[in-house]
């Protein structure tokens, strides 16, 4: 880079996957949240901010992992994992979730979401882990809409 160019820190290592078997649905979705880069480098910060999500969207910590951190603030991709026994639809960010996760990101991490989480992809896996279904969202689709379209898809 040029001298005057500051230095881009390493980037995160992906939170590890859990080890999953059987039937769920994976929601991978984004959001931008404050800061830099650099900021989003130590464990402990992108631990905190996994667990913010999981709080928001009723689901155990293991089940949220961030799988990329960009620059645009601080552009997160997470994965919210249901558990068989759940019912990710439910949660699918709704105004009420959307105010829960600024709320929990914000006390957890002491950085504030600029972009609400947004789901990108639904991932569908049957009982023997296989994928079953893949469905692109589109991020430009309202709240109320992508919620309706959500729906559909799982129906």
């Amino acid at each position: 880079p040029p001298p005057s160019a500051k230095p881009r820190p390493p980037p995160a290592p992906p939170s590890p996957l859990p080890a999953l078997t059987g039937a769920r649905t994976e929601l991978r979705c984004e959001m931008t949240v404050s800061g830099a880069l650099e900021d989003w480098v130590e464990v402990t910060r992108r631990d905190a901010l996994m667990g913010a999500v999981a709080d928001a969207l009723s689901l155990s910590g293991s089940r949220v992992v961030i799988e990329d951190l960009m620059a645009a603030s601080v552009r997160v991709t997470f994965l919210a994992i249901e558990p068989p026994d759940g019912n990710l639809r439910e949660r699918i960010p709704t105004d009420v979730i959307k105010d829960r996760m600024r709320k929990e990101v914000l006390v957890k991490t002491n950085a504030t979401v600029e972009v609400d989480a947004r789901v990108t992809h639904v991932f569908t896996f049957g009982e023997d882990g296989r994928l079953v279904e893949s469905i692109s969202v589109d991020g430009a689709t309202a709240g109320g809409v992508l919620a309706g379209t959500l729906a559909t898809c799982f129906c």
